[in-house]
């Protein structure tokens, strides 16, 4: 997680959700104590590096929806705590998400998964190698996305990341000052 926290503050983020599972780390202990550990010590990194921190519980498609209900279940006993959301994991195509939806309503009655906004993120820069600055390069570059829909992708991950106040209201802040500046490599296309 220190990792994770450093380098996502490398790359100008304000704050960071990584997708965690708990229970696919025994040798560092219960599930509950691996969770409190990633928290402590994300939350301690974020401090450090001036980022944000919380946790998306991962559930793994090909395990099904059972397990995924379980996961929603222990996610939302940390709702308030340093999680913030459910997300699955894996092939979509070969496991839709309409059978996990009992899973999403347990975690949406603990006050998490609610709304669906579109906002851009990193998936796992550690795994994958690409970081977030990586990934608005890509949107910009590969996909064709102005300045302006880049900062209204930003501005909905701030908003929808269930970041503190205190951080989502300098951070849109940045993203309008960003938006404002001219220069060679921020033409405004649209």
């Amino acid at each position: 997680m220190r990792e994770v926290v450093a380098d996502a503050a490398g790359d100008g983020v304000v704050w960071v959700q990584p997708h965690f599972d708990p229970h696919l780390y025994p040798q560092f202990g219960a599930p509950r104590q691996v969770m409190e550990l990633v928290l402590a010590e994300g939350l301690a990194a974020g401090a450090r590096h001036g980022v944000g921190f919380g946790v998306t519980i991962a559930a793994m498609r090909h395990r099904g929806p059972g397990p995924a209900e379980d996961l929603a279940r222990f996610a939302a006993a940390y709702a308030g705590r340093g999680v913030h959301a459910l997300g699955l994991t894996g092939d979509e195509s070969a496991f839709p998400p309409g059978p996990f939806a009992r899973a999403f309503a347990i975690v949406r009655e603990a006050g998490l998964a609610a709304g669906v906004g579109c906002s851009l993120g990193a998936d796992d820069p550690l795994m994958f190698g690409a970081g977030l600055l990586d990934e608005y390069e890509t949107a910009r570059g590969e996909r064709g996305l102005t300045d302006r829909q880049l900062a209204a992708l930003a501005r909905t991950s701030i908003r929808t990341s269930g970041a503190p106040a205190s951080i989502v209201a300098p951070a849109l802040a940045g993203v309008d000052t960003w938006l404002s500046q001219p220069g060679d490599d921020h033409g405004h296309t649209g």
